[in-house]
């Protein structure tokens, strides 16, 4: 399953079906009237919440990172989609790893397809809070 359907399908489940609340930025509110369940999370705790260890002593970004298989890194670059809002760039890049320029000698640059997808899954799951 690809990535951005695991989350999607981790944010229906704590959305639809246990009653949770989604929200971007670093939440789990522990608050509601349910002790084992947030009232709020983001989709790092949806996904925590799927796989049953919300009140694990492994950091939530780690445990994230293990389920999906994807690395630190990519994890990050979720997170600025999803919980920033922000669209990553990096310079395109030619064959032998050798930043491409313009005309003007200005790197091209291409957005980031993981926090694209964190965006996208943001304004599916988060209404009232795209800008």
């Amino acid at each position: 399953m690809r990535h951005e359907e695991v989350i999607a399908g981790a944010l229906k489940v704590a959305r639809n079906q246990r009653g949770v609340t989604i929200h971007p930025g670093a939440v789990f509110d522990w608050s509601g009237s349910r002790p084992e369940l947030p009232s709020t999370c983001n989709a790092v705790g949806a996904v925590l919440l799927l796989l049953g260890s919300t009140r694990s002593k492994q950091l939530p970004f780690k445990a994230f990172d293990e389920h999906l298989g994807v690395g630190l890194l990519w994890v990050y670059r979720f997170h600025m989609g999803f919980d920033r809002d922000r669209q990553l760039q990096a310079p395109k890049l030619d064959k032998r790893g050798s930043v491409l320029r313009d005309a003007s000698g200005d790197p091209i640059m291409v957005d980031d397809k993981v926090s694209a997808m964190g965006r996208r899954l943001r304004r599916a799951f988060c209404p009232g809070f795209d800008r």
